[in-house]
C-alpha cells in the first residue's frame, strides 16, 4: 500500500514537473513569428484592380524564431535582423534586393532606417518605416504562422 502511494506521488510530482518545464520553454515573442500582411495604400482606390495595384500596395513581413525578417515591399526585397525590446519590434535592413546594404551608398543607408512594430490588443500588427517614401503607420494581419 505504502509503495502504490509513493508511486502516485511520483506520478503525480512528474506530471507537475512536465507541465512546468512545458510552460519555461515556451517562447515570449511567439506572437510575432509568422507571415504578416499589410496594404501601403499608395495607389488610387478608385482605379481597377489589377496586379501592378496589388504589388505596389502590398507591404509582407516574415519574421522568423532566428532572429531575423524578410520583407517584400512593393516587389522589393529587403532582410534582416529583429530584435524585440519592451513589446516592440525594431527591424534592421542588412540587404535590399539580395545586395549588402552598404553596397547601395550612404542614402540607401540613411533612408533604410530601423523599421519599428508594435503588436496590438487585436492581434494586429502596426509598422511603421521612418525612412520610406512615407512614415505612416501600416495595419498588418498575421496570414501564417510557423
Amino acid at each position: 500500500m505504502a509503495g502504490m502511494r509513493r508511486s502516485i506521488t511520483f506520478a503525480i510530482f512528474c506530471s507537475g514537473l512536465a507541465a512546468l518545464a512545458f510552460l519555461g520553454c515556451q517562447d515570449a515573442n511567439a506572437e510575432w513569428y509568422g507571415v504578416w500582411e499589410g496594404d501601403l495604400k499608395r495607389t488610387d482606390p478608385a482605379k481597377p484592380d489589377d496586379d501592378i495595384r496589388r504589388t505596389i500596395d502590398l507591404l509582407l513581413v516574415t519574421i522568423r524564431r532566428d532572429g531575423t525578417f524578410e520583407m517584400e515591399e512593393s516587389g522589393m526585397l529587403k532582410t534582416g535582423t529583429v530584435r524585440i525590446v519592451d513589446g516592440k519590434a525594431f527591424l534592421t535592413i542588412k540587404r535590399i534586393m539580395d545586395r549588402p546594404i552598404q553596397q547601395l551608398g550612404s542614402g540607401a543607408e540613411k533612408m533604410n532606417l530601423d523599421l519599428t512594430a508594435e503588436i496590438q490588443e487585436d492581434g494586429s500588427m502596426l509598422f511603421r518605416d521612418p525612412g520610406g517614401f512615407d512614415d505612416r503607420y501600416v495595419t498588418m494581419v498575421r496570414r501564417a504562422q510557423p
